[in-house]
């Protein structure tokens, strides 16, 4: 683990902030050249519902997780929401926030919704691997117990036991997922296609993420982000549905004129 990535005297910086930042800077780079790459008029658009939809994404997982897990404390002492040192973030209350910020954003910049979605989604996602990796130099959201060959040990826990890194599980799935939604784009059904992938295919990461996570079970056998994660899934199947056939009554109806 390694909390403090870089200090110059004491000034310290720290390692999840930093691939925090980093991700954000490459991802709306990244969109910003994805928007250029498919002929929009205006791709530095983009960058500001980026950048917007990260902050809020952020505010949105951290006020999740204290309002979950630490609500009383936090009623009582407000200012723990910038104590970042000991993680606590929840994906779902980020992609809500973010999705609301970022929508709004965009039509003020006279983007449409679904084809904003579909430029940022591939770098939302790898964006989420990159933090995870902070996650693991920071030691906060570690894994269950488990004696694999690759375990670690998380040094800021007392109890010195093996640990799955499932910081690394989520990375690796987040960057995945990020490739794979940028070949997606490519070959796009329909405007929010990749988008709405995206929503799908992280909610089931997050599923995954949790058999191997040492956090709070809602029932005997399922955390409560997983149960979430089943949701939101559901809703992105349906509204890709949706959208699939609204795409292709639109094209019929275009045919036929």
């Amino acid at each position: 683990m390694r909390p403090v990535l870089l200090s110059f005297g004491s000034l310290h910086i720290y390692s999840w902030g930093f691939l925090l930042a980093l991700a954000t800077l490459l991802g709306a780079l990244g969109a910003v050249e994805l928007a250029r790459r498919s002929g929009w008029e205006h791709p530095d658009a983009v960058l500001d519902v980026a950048l917007g939809a990260v902050l809020a994404g952020v505010v949105g997982s951290r006020l999740n997780y204290l309002l979950l897990y630490r609500a009383a404390e936090f009623w009582r002492r407000p200012w723990i929401f910038f104590q970042f040192s000991a993680g606590g973030l929840v994906f779902h209350g980020g992609l809500a926030l973010g999705i609301l910020a970022g929508g709004y954003l965009a039509r003020r910049r006279g983007l449409g919704f679904w084809t904003t979605g579909d430029v940022l989604a591939p770098f939302l996602a790898a964006g989420y691997g990159l933090v995870r990796v902070g996650c693991f130099l920071n030691g906060c959201c570690y894994g269950r117990v488990t004696h694999v060959p690759w375990a670690v040990v998380i040094p800021a826990l007392a109890d010195g036991l093996p640990r799955h890194p499932s910081q690394l599980y989520a990375a690796a799935l987040g960057l995945f997922l990020g490739v794979l939604l940028l070949l997606f784009y490519r070959r796009r059904p329909f405007s929010g296609a990749v988008f709405l992938a995206y929503m799908g295919g992280g909610a089931l990461e997050r599923i995954v993420e949790d058999f191997f996570r040492d956090t709070l079970m809602y029932s005997a056998n399922f955390t409560l982000a997983q149960v979430v994660s089943a949701g939101v899934f559901l809703v992105a199947v349906a509204l890709y549905i949706w959208r699939s056939r609204r795409a292709a009554r639109e094209k019929s109806l275009g045919a036929t004129q």
